[in-house]
């Protein structure tokens, strides 16, 4: 099954940036794209952020403990229906380390272009229902807002400064665009040459956010969540996966990875 061949690329992923020193060496070249971001978070509300291939992250274990964390604590995996199906996200759970990796499909290959991880704070503490609240709020009034007013500003404010859009195309090559590029295509997409030219005049059409849904919220700690959730512009419906974390106190966007399928008005257009 794919969800196998995805977990198993994540799961040489983790084992990369978690092995024990003076162990040998695990290679994790094919499973880790070299535009891979890492970013941890700290008890107390710090972090680091990476944008490398190799690190070395949280060691709490011997090799062989490793491995049977590695072996039973990949709760889930979801790979999006959407599209060319090329996007994945993988709850991570090994000892006291929890987060989320997203995965890509690249000619074939697995390879994780984001991963976020959180260490558990002691005591620990527990998802709340106003975190529920402050994610939804972050990611649909704000996130799918700002994209449906095609407002750079407003984007700028819940997409963090090291996040990034990527996705896979069809060709199986994987694209990447830093947070202020991504929010130049969100304010120029309909004033450039774009896909969404022949469509400009479904801009102000109220209908088209009828397909906008916010479909999930996924924990794997208080501070790190997975957000799945559609949003559209004619030609295109994406579904993204938005990988949230609250940072010194704050909820923001730190990586969003998408797949995207023909937009429903568009076909109503063409009949």
């Amino acid at each position: 099954m794919t969800e196998d061949v995805v977990r198993k690329a994540a799961r040489s992923c983790v084992h990369s940036w978690m092995q024990p020193p003076g162990e040998g060496k695990v290679q994790a070249v094919d499973c880790i794209h070299e535009k891979c971001s890492l970013l941890v978070l700290y008890p107390g509300g710090n972090y680091s952020s990476w944008a490398l291939k190799q690190a070395k992250l949280f060691t709490f274990c011997s090799e062989f403990e490793l491995k049977v964390l590695l072996e039973s604590n990949f709760q889930s995996v979801k790979i999006l229906n959407a599209g060319n199906k090329s996007a994945a996200a993988v709850h991570v759970s090994v000892g006291p380390v929890n987060g989320w990796m997203v995965m890509l499909c690249t000619q074939h290959e697995w390879k994780c272009i984001s991963a976020v991880f959180s260490r558990s704070p002691t005591p620990k503490q527990q998802v709340l229902p106003m975190d529920f609240q402050d994610v939804a709020t972050l990611s649909w009034d704000g996130y799918c807002a700002a994209n449906r007013a095609c407002d750079a500003k407003a984007m700028a404010s819940v997409f963090h400064g090291t996040c990034r859009l990527t996705y896979s195309d069809d060709d199986g090559n994987v694209q990447v665009f830093e947070q202020s590029a991504f929010c130049k295509k969100v304010a120029n997409r309909y004033t450039e040459d774009t896909p969404h030219i022949p469509f400009a005049s479904f801009r102000d059409n109220q209908e088209i956010g009828q397909f906008d849904s916010l479909d999930s919220i996924e924990f794997s700690s208080p501070n790190v969540a997975m957000v799945t959730l559609m949003v559209g512009h004619p030609p295109f419906l994406w579904t993204d996966l938005l990988t949230c974390a609250k940072l010194e106190g704050q909820w923001w966007i730190v990586h969003k990875s998408s797949c995207s399928q023909q937009h429903p008005m568009v076909q109503v257009e063409c009949k």
